[in-house]
């Protein structure tokens, strides 16, 4: 993953769950890198920042409980539990993507991102925006496109005005006054390859009380558990 998609969408949970007390959503995420295909689906029940647990099914059965500073994940079947501590902030790349279109400036304005144009044709809406200092040697600008209010494109473009990282944001839903993209496509392009990351997302509900067996679900006492630091 390339260092402007790390920062990108590894902003903090945060910025965007200020209208969102709960989230409990399916996802197929398909990443095809060279010849490789991978496809993880599952559900993800999003409470706060410091409580968001993804249920995975595919490839292999296990539950990602993201703290704060913390991740575990436990595997059912094996019984076992790997508990990781880091200095810093666990990110959800690809759900980020979805929650960032709470906020009209999808998280960029708090890293440093500032605008310097925008234009209008017809429906359409383009946003430039102007990198931070800490990207500004890798970065020229972030382009975004709105089509009738409704993100649909995000991209990142080299100091050469080369697009190197793009987001393609499609089949939105409505909820109060944001469009949630049930479709999501992450594309990189580099100088020898080309990776692409698309998510499905499925049957969203928003601030409705989680399942009870999410919201207090305890790890069996016979629990193989090993501790990682970060």
């Amino acid at each position: 993953m390339s260092k402007v998609l790390i920062f990108l969408l590894a902003l903090s949970i945060e910025i965007f769950s200020q209208n969102i007390e709960t989230c409990q959503v399916k996802f197929r995420r398909v990443v095809n890198y060279h010849s490789s295909h991978d496809t993880t689906s599952g559900t993800i029940y999003f409470k706060n920042s410091n409580f968001t647990i993804i249920d995975i099914k595919l490839p292999i059965n296990q539950i990602l409980f993201f703290g704060k500073n913390d991740l575990q994940i436990y595997y059912p079947i094996e019984n076992k539990l790997f508990n990781i501590k880091s200095k810093n902030p666990f990110s959800l790349p690809f759900f980020l993507s979805f929650l960032s279109v709470i906020k009209e400036d999808n998280g960029l304005v708090e890293p440093g991102f500032q605008i310097y144009n925008s234009q209008k044709v017809d429906d359409t809406l383009f946003v430039f925006w102007k990198p931070p200092k800490n990207l500004n040697n890798i970065l020229s600008k972030q382009v975004m496109k709105f089509c009738n209010d409704k993100l649909v494109f995000s991209g990142s473009y080299d100091l050469n005005d080369k697009l190197i990282v793009y987001v393609i944001y499609s089949d939105h839903v409505k909820y109060i006054n944001t469009s949630f993209p049930l479709k999501i496509r992450i594309v990189q392009n580099s100088s020898k390859n080309q990776s692409i990351e698309e998510i499905e997302y499925f049957q969203p509900m928003f601030n409705e009380k989680l399942p009870e067996n999410i919201l207090y679900f305890h790890l069996p006492p016979t629990v193989e558990r090993k501790d990682i630091t970060w």
